[in-house]
């Protein structure tokens, strides 16, 4: 029989099948790969779809007149676009939103992606991380979106719209118009804005807040929707429009002004009469003779900055702190307006830097939610513009409250309604829902290593010796802080009025500290320095916890002289310590220091 022998395969043979398999392995990979990036694309879509459906919810209810719009009600519903990511992100897919039809688009390459589209390129708002990602989603013709983080100080635009987000850290904005017409969305948060755009057909619309813009416009217009503290319009035709307050410094004659039924022009008390253009001026309400500016009385009237909504009070307080609102003196509520903030993180109004000072007229409105969905350790992070530490007294913490910081000039709160505040603040050491701390004229700073009051006032004669009147509020809810809290006021260190009227707290107060200093009252906290304090026909309804110093009415004071008169405590209150707790229904003679201290009690 014959046999067969086993023949080995050649060289050339298995050097034919590795390349065979190799082939066959890249194109898997290959196919693979593009099936992942499909795969991440589809899922991108799917997100801007939903996205979509929420805007188009949105839109019939809420205004959406920048991508921040957009961003604030999304947050309000539990999604921050800050912590979206795109699968396909690394492919170069960017999102954009459409300012004009209000809907998310994706951007592919610094292009539309397939199956997007918008009536314009710089209708879209593209989403911007870096400098240089945004020097190339404009070169390519989209409006700019600048993400949280974005670094640069000084951004230049040319016929695009721009919204920079939640950064404050870019003081300067230069816009200029092309040689069309240009139709723009810009919106600042606090420095410089200065728009040159001579075309007739081109028209600039400005949200947020600004503390200096210059503008040059044709006869179109720069239409104003924000908090200007100061204005020059060297040519052209402005609007102060819904939302807008705008404070007038320069006026070249021949520039046409008109406000709107909600937007203001003021023209603030040290404006040089010289450099505002007479007949503007009596167009907006002003007369100018002789070097001095007269508001009539209707625009007198009319030139309080109104408060809607929880946006329009969530504005006033990013342009206050921003620095912009300083010439704002009045704020007036709508009539029995109820704005809720529940879940809106608020941002108390006054910092060290810039601390409140002015009236709030709150004619009956109703706050509700104050304090809660504040993610506090980012409101107390690294710059600590609420963080307060005596430069002398030791006194140290983080204040809150409608008001944060009050300075620098008289103050008034008046005829406001706090429901369902629901504050808790661990490291709060002088936490209200109407004012936090105010400084007392030792100039208070901040910490030793950031500059606070006792730096930046340093020069200042004025910054302690400011009124404090505060009347007809009613608080309920709780209130939680590590100590001095109370509705009303947490520390009150001016050296001029503490004047307290016809307040009613139901919340209930505590203070957490575990040390024997710790103190918490149903109205006032602590007053020291005052040349006259008055707390009158005052009532607390809820409970007091402490551990050494808890009260109806006030926990403590310090070298304080005044009058507790026809205040009333309903509320349970519970001191703590083992050793000597002092708890009182009104006040206690022995919760003080230094040797001025004349409290009477009728």
């Amino acid at each position: 029989m014959k046999r067969f022998a086993k023949k080995a395969f050649t060289l050339v043979e298995l050097l034919v099948v590795i390349a065979i398999i190799a082939i066959l392995a890249v194109a898997g990979v290959v196919g693979y790969m593009a099936f992942t990036k499909k795969a991440e694309v589809n899922n991108d879509t799917s997100l801007v779809a939903e996205l979509n459906n929420y805007v188009a919810a949105a839109s019939a209810t809420d205004k959406i007149n920048t991508p921040t719009d957009i961003r604030n009600i999304l947050v309000d519903d539990g999604i921050d676009l800050a912590t979206l990511k795109l699968s396909a992100d690394k492919q170069g897919y960017v999102p954009g939103f459409d300012i004009v039809a209000k809907k998310f688009v994706l951007i592919k390459d610094n292009a539309l992606a397939d199956g997007y589209t918008a009536a314009k390129t710089s209708d879209v708002f593209a989403f911007a991380k870096t400098e240089a990602e945004a020097n190339a989603l404009k070169a390519a013709g989209f409006s700019l979106y600048l993400q949280s983080g974005y670094d640069i100080a000084t951004i230049a635009i040319e016929g695009l719209g721009l919204d920079v987000g939640e950064n404050t850290g870019i003081t300067t904005i230069n816009y200029t118009g092309t040689t069309g017409a240009n139709d723009v969305v810009i919106r600042s948060n606090g420095g410089s804005l200065k728009i040159i755009d001579t075309n007739d057909a081109s028209h600039q619309y400005h949200f947020g807040s600004s503390a200096s813009v210059e503008v040059t416009t044709g006869n179109n217009c720069y239409e104003g929707h924000a908090v200007v503290a100061a204005m020059t319009i060297k040519a052209g035709k402005v609007i102060a429009s819904n939302d807008s307050y705008i404070g007038l410094v320069e006026v070249a004659s021949g520039v046409t002004l008109e406000e709107t039924t909600k937007g203001v022009f003021v023209i603030p008390e040290n404006a040089d009469a010289e450099k505002i253009d007479a007949t503007a001026a009596a167009s907006v309400g002003y007369t100018i003779e002789g070097g001095t500016i007269t508001p009539s009385p209707e625009k007198a009237a009319k030139s309080n900055y109104l408060i809607e909504d929880a946006s329009s009070l969530l504005a006033f307080s990013n342009s206050w702190n921003n620095g912009d609102g300083q010439f704002i003196n009045k704020i007036k509520f709508a009539d029995n307006v109820v704005i809720d903030i529940n879940q809106t993180p608020w941002i108390p109004i006054g910092t060290w830097e810039h601390p409140f000072h002015g009236t709030i007229e709150g004619m009956g409105c109703t706050i509700r939610g104050l304090g809660a969905n504040v993610n506090y350790a980012s409101l107390y992070s690294a710059d600590k513009k609420y963080y307060v530490k005596g430069a002398t007294t030791g006194v140290e913490g983080y204040a809150f409250g409608l008001i944060g910081i009050a300075g620098n000039g008289d103050v008034e709160v008046k005829d406001i309604n706090f429901t369902d505040v629901s504050i808790d603040i661990p490291s709060g050491n002088m936490v209200a829902a109407v004012i936090g701390f105010a400084p007392s004229a030792s100039k208070f700073k901040d910490s030793d290593d950031n500059p606070g009051f006792y730096d930046d006032w340093a020069d200042s004669t004025t910054i302690g010796t400011h009124n404090v009147t505060i009347s007809n509020i009613n608080v309920s809810g709780t209130i939680s802080a590590e100590q001095d809290a109370a509705s009303i006021a947490g520390k009150l260190y001016n050296s001029g009025k503490q004047v307290i009227k016809n307040c009613t707290n139901s919340a209930n107060i505590t203070a957490n500290t575990t040390n024997n200093a710790g103190r918490a009252s149903g109205i006032v906290s602590m007053c020291s320095n005052s040349s006259e304090l008055l707390i009158e026909n005052c009532t607390n309804r809820g409970s007091v916890t402490a551990v050494k110093y808890a009260c109806g009415i006030l926990a403590y004071t310090s070298n304080s002289a005044g009058t507790i008169k026809n205040c009333v405590n309903n509320g349970t209150i519970t001191a703590t310590a083992t050793v000597k707790p002092q708890a009182a229904d009104i006040w206690r003679t022995d919760n003080k220091t230094g040797t001025n201290v004349n409290i009477i009690i009728i």
